[in-house]
């Protein structure tokens, strides 16, 4: 009978134990579950996102990289992190710095955002998490992050560029979460780089979602049918369905920059302008009085000259495997020191054929005195207004 007893007893004690083994595995499953899944089983779960402050710290065309920071503020509301006020003695629950990402890490779902082609992961310089009793949630951070970016320089030093970086969940589609900005913006940008004048930021969120003909007759329509999307059922050809694809929500900042142009424009530009144009001086020269050799040795001393200024300043100057505008002005001031040489000698053949020569010497002496300069300030003017 003991014996018996004593079974019995044993046995419940290992059904309670197996009950209790189940209930905490149970409660360790759902607590990552409640983490990785949005508040909103049946709805999109909104968030309201900003980004202000932002700050432009350095902008490397060449390398095709840029630097921003700036402060990311999101706010939504999770009813399964909603509390007892009284119970806990405070209405709202604030965590900072490495104990805030702790917070998310183990405990808060939240929308895991990423910036999208970012270079490496973005510094959080300061991060704030608040938890109100109803459930509400604000997360907030100062970042800085690295950015790539297509730059085309072929308008340089005269370029303009929209710069522009994404932030998007890692994880989660349009199905569960929906962006929602702040109303008005409010968002500032202020600039470091002294080279580019920085516009003010502009703001574009994509829901993710769009609609595509589904069909054998889709690939044989052409793009003005299908144009404008199939929302609705309407718009695509027959034989094909209209059905609804679900990608990721992004918010989208951009910012326009123009190069500040005048330090190239004084520095480098106007000093090939002047040697071109000094050098034109060769045709107000006697063409009895001068040889030759002393014509030439001023139009090959300009030449020089401007060799010796493109080896200079070309260390300074994006390395790039195609012409700049201020490549071509190089080119043409190149170009017309050639064509003067090759017009000196053709002006001095002429002047030794005898009176008949040296009358067309002269004449054509004379066009070059006004046309060769001017000739070069239209073509130069022509390259820089095109650019801008």
């Amino acid at each position: 009978m003991k014996r018996t007893t004593w079974k019995g007893l044993a046995s419940g004690l290992l059904v309670l134990a197996a009950l209790g083994a189940g209930r905490v595995a149970g409660a360790q499953e759902a607590e990552p579950l409640r983490l990785l899944t949005p508040p909103n089983p049946e709805a999109p779960t909104v968030v309201h996102i900003d980004v202000y402050d932002l700050q432009v710290f350095s902008i490397q065309e060449q390398e095709e990289v840029f630097t921003v920071g700036g402060r990311l503020d999101l706010r939504w509301i999770d009813p399964r992190q909603a509390y007892d006020a009284d119970t806990v003695g405070t209405w709202r629950l604030e965590y900072q710095g490495q104990s805030a990402i702790d917070k998310i890490e183990k405990d808060v779902w939240w929308p895991d955002l990423e910036f999208v082609d970012a270079v490496d992961s973005r510094d959080r310089m300061s991060v704030n998490l608040t938890l109100d009793s109803d459930g509400e949630i604000w997360y907030r951070e100062r970042f800085n992050v690295r950015i790539k970016q297509d730059f085309y320089l072929g308008d340089f030093p005269y370029d303009q560029h929209s710069i522009s970086f994404a932030l998007e969940p890692f994880t989660y589609r349009s199905s569960a979460i929906r962006f929602v900005t702040a109303e008005g913006g409010g968002a500032t940008a202020s600039w470091e780089p002294t080279e580019w004048l920085v516009g003010e930021p502009h703001f574009d969120v994509d829901d993710g979602i769009s609609h595509l003909c589904i069909g054998d007759e889709a690939d044989n329509a052409d793009a003005e049918s299908l144009a404008g999307g199939c929302a609705g059922g309407a718009g695509c050809p027959p034989g094909t369905e209209c059905e609804e694809s679900v990608g990721f929500p992004r918010l989208t900042v951009s910012m326009h920059i123009s190069r500040v142009s005048s330090s190239y424009t004084g520095n480098i530009i106007l000093p090939l302008a002047l040697i071109v144009l000094i050098s034109s001086a060769l045709f107000w020269m006697d063409l009895e009085r001068t040889h030759l050799g002393d014509r030439l040795a001023l139009a090959f001393t300009s030449l020089l000259t401007v060799v010796a200024f493109d080896f200079v300043t070309s260390s300074s100057l994006p390395k790039l495997w195609y012409a700049t505008v201020l490549d071509r002005i190089v080119t043409l001031s190149y170009v017309f020191l050639t064509v003067m040489i090759a017009a000196t000698v053709i002006i001095d053949w002429l002047y030794l054929r005898g009176d008949r020569g040296a009358a067309r010497a002269g004449t054509l002496n004379r066009l070059l005195r006004w046309g060769f300069p001017a000739a070069f300030l239209v073509a130069m003017a022509f390259l820089v207004l095109r650019a801008g």
